[in-house]
């Protein structure tokens, strides 16, 4: 193999070593996935551009061609989970009401959060729940309820293979949303009936394209949650 050659190749590992961390100990993680196809798709962009930096700049020094090789797609992928956190918190300051900053109204305050057993029973004097079934196993997930005014977020821990919990709802409530990450489902609104007790199903579509965004840098894009009411 000739020297330009191996420059080629040590720049083009340059480009794909953050992302080759990354998955490693992502794949250490319990309950871990395997990428999508995408994903390596990305991973060959990476390399090409790594490849493409040493080429431009002549490097002759293996060394010097593996940091050329890491810098441009470390800069993108930087700039690129900057962007994402950027949209996210606009996207969350248009659609959803500010924390309320005032003091508590006695008439008007939430019960304390609770996570209850999928077998729990009431009656119609009790205080409303909802129960949420996910379509597949998510570890941690949040449930956000808000009403005008008024948020409550509360991140859910599942245990392994747990996709069924139920949850006391705050008397303030008038909606609920799940958020995944950075992903956030529509509002869905609430039951205003004393001891209502819907349930729903959460379902989690991945965009065909999610690999290559995830390792461009988007780490939490092409993720659509809906939320359907079960009758």
């Amino acid at each position: 193999m000739n020297l330009k050659m191996s420059i080629l190749l040590s720049a083009a590992f340059g480009g794909i070593s953050p992302n080759l961390f990354r998955l490693a100990v992502n794949l250490t993680q319990p309950n871990a996935e395997l990428p999508q196809p995408t994903y390596f798709l990305g991973l060959l962009i990476f390399a090409l551009m790594g490849a493409g930096v040493a080429y431009i700049w002549e490097e002759t020094n293996l060394k010097k061609a593996f940091y050329l090789g890491l810098g441009l797609p470390a800069f993108i992928q930087l700039s690129a989970g900057e962007i994402s956190g950027t949209e996210m918190s606009a996207y969350l300051q248009q659609e959803m009401p500010p924390v309320a900053t005032a003091a508590p109204d006695p008439q008007n305050m939430a019960a304390p959060f609770q996570i209850l057993p999928a077998t729990f029973h009431q009656d119609s004097t009790q205080a409303r729940t909802i129960t949420i079934t996910l379509d597949k196993y998510i570890p941690t997930y949040t449930i956000v309820f808000s009403s005008e005014g008024n948020v409550l977020e509360k991140i859910v821990r599942s245990r392994p293979r747990q996709l069924t919990r139920t949850f006391r709802v705050p008397g303030f409530a008038t909606q609920f949303r799940i958020k995944i990450r950075k992903s956030m489902s529509e509002a869905q609104p609430l039951p205003q009936e004393p001891g209502a007790a819907p349930r729903y199903r959460i379902s989690v579509k991945e965009s065909i394209w999610k690999g290559l965004l995830e390792a461009i840098g988007f780490r939490d894009a092409g993720l659509t949650i809906i939320i359907q009411k079960e009758e």
